[in-house]
């Protein structure tokens, strides 16, 4: 599968890599480059997943562990 640039930058962007590192990655002309700012950039995302995973996990054990034996959600407090 080939990506063009201009769907590339649209992906990275959507992604919330930075503007400055898509042109970078973009107007790379040695592989590794791209190769490295990738990499970087899977590992933020990486970063961003797993915290958005314990903020789940955060809200589950919350509201589980708040409900009484009626069933009745208790508030939540995040923060």
């Amino acid at each position: 599968m080939t990506v063009r640039a201009t769907t590339a930058r649209r992906i990275l962007r959507r992604q919330g890599m930075p503007p400055r590192e898509i042109c970078a990655v973009l107007a790379a002309d040695d592989p590794l480059d791209v190769r490295r700012l990738l990499e970087l950039h899977s590992e933020r995302l990486e970063e961003w997943l797993e915290e958005q995973r314990r903020l789940v996990m955060t809200i589950e054990r919350s509201l589980a562990g708040k409900r009484g034996m009626s069933g009745v959600r208790a508030p939540v407090s995040i923060g």
